[in-house]
């Protein structure tokens, strides 16, 4: 792992851990990816057991749009009977791109899913939701490069969605196998 830690501190000597689920937040999809079980070891990462893209309706409003999301996910980890919640939180950067988008009001909406996934996480597993940034898990590597390395480790995954590609390489970064 990279600076971030995935279990708690008492768990860290573990080299493998139990249906974790692993989340991309967003109003235009939320990515998943589900590990029946997750190895620390870096040459020879597990293999998502299921993954997916949970969309809302794009007719209704974005806070309709939202509960659809969080109404989805509830079903997932209801289904999957998932114990551990991994979900990426946005990073702020400095740039004009930022900004505007800070303006727009998509920042707080993206906050305002993320925290309806969170609450749903917590219901669902009675564990509070692992959270963290883009950085943690992935440091400067732009998508692409996430999807291509996605393809290297396990070659049999052509088609990968979008939002759907960075929850599998978050759960190949807890694994160690991110890295070139």
């Amino acid at each position: 792992m990279q600076k971030w830690e995935l279990f708690s501190r008492g768990e860290r000597q573990k080299k493998t851990f139990n249906r974790v689920i692993f989340v991309d937040p967003g109003l235009g999809g939320t990515g998943w990816a589900y590990w029946e079980e997750v190895c620390n070891v870096p040459h020879f990462p597990t293999r998502p057991s299921e993954t997916g893209v949970i969309k809302g309706n794009n007719k209704s409003g974005w806070e309709n749009k939202s509960s659809e999301i969080n109404s989805q996910f509830a079903g997932v980890l209801n289904n999957l009977n998932v114990e551990r919640v991994c979900i990426e939180w946005p990073a702020i950067f400095n740039t004009g791109l930022s900004h505007a988008s800070a303006s727009r009001g998509d920042l707080f909406k993206l906050v305002y899913v993320i925290g309806g996934l969170g609450e749903v996480s917590q219901t669902v597993t009675n564990r509070k939701p692992l959270l963290f940034s883009p950085s943690d898990w992935k440091g400067q590597l732009p998508k692409e490069v996430v999807i291509r390395r996605i393809k290297k480790i396990f070659p049999m995954m052509l088609r990968i969605r979008n939002h759907e590609g960075d929850a599998i390489g978050m759960g190949l970064a807890a694994q160690g196998a991110l890295t070139k």
